[in-house]
């Protein structure tokens, strides 16, 4: 069962958020004296903060097939990966890159159709 998200969900993801930095610090004084380590609590947090975005931004966000697969269907039509900038149409396979400005992604493919 995918989870929609809106406005209401907005506090208890800020909340998951600030645990995440938390951890995410915690995880990099851990790891301060290796060259290379893992840092899953810091991908949370990039997750988090898009997923905050888009739900600010557009009308309709849930997740997209499973709750852990990092992707999120926008408006019925997008699916974007939260961790990366790529984005696809629901009915297509090839994947696009977009901005790091997620406002840009949303004001030009999202919206493009009522702006037309």
């Amino acid at each position: 069962m995918s989870t929609a998200y809106n406005i209401k969900d907005i506090p208890d993801l800020k909340i998951s958020l600030e645990k995440e930095e938390k951890l995410a610090k915690k995880c990099d004084l851990d790891n301060d004296h290796k060259l290379q380590y893992s840092n899953p609590y810091r991908r949370n947090c990039k997750r988090i903060k898009k997923l905050i975005n888009l739900i600010e931004l557009t009308d309709k966000v849930e997740d997209y097939k499973d709750y852990n697969s990092g992707l999120v269907l926008v408006n019925d039509k997008f699916v974007v990966a939260l961790l990366d900038n790529n984005w696809r149409n629901v009915y297509n396979n090839k994947w696009y890159k977009h901005k790091h400005d997620i406002e840009h992604f949303v004001n030009n493919y999202v919206y493009k159709e009522r702006s037309a």
